[in-house]
């Protein structure tokens, strides 16, 4: 994933995406977590967005979680096929 990232701030998008198909997806995310952090810094008090409240559901994470893994696991099957 490290790769991945270092593509993408390269403005690599499609060497990031063959690298690590999460990779763009967690520099999003991240990027995003910054942007709320020095936001609610900056105002004082804590700001309730939509995606904060997608984020906090329980169904949600789990499907993040599930997919992540069970694209590593794909990653792995296919690495020990080749």
């Amino acid at each position: 994933m490290t790769r991945s990232v270092v593509s993408l701030v390269r403005g690599q998008v499609g060497e990031a995406i063959a690298y690590h198909a999460f990779g763009p997806v967690v520099c999003l995310g991240l990027l995003t977590i910054i942007w709320h952090c020095v936001w609610e810094l900056r105002v004082g008090r804590r700001v309730m967005t939509p995606y904060v409240r997608w984020a906090s559901q329980w169904r949600w994470q789990k499907w993040g979680v599930a997919s992540f893994l069970g694209y590593y696991g794909l990653r792995l099957l296919m690495w020990r096929w080749m």
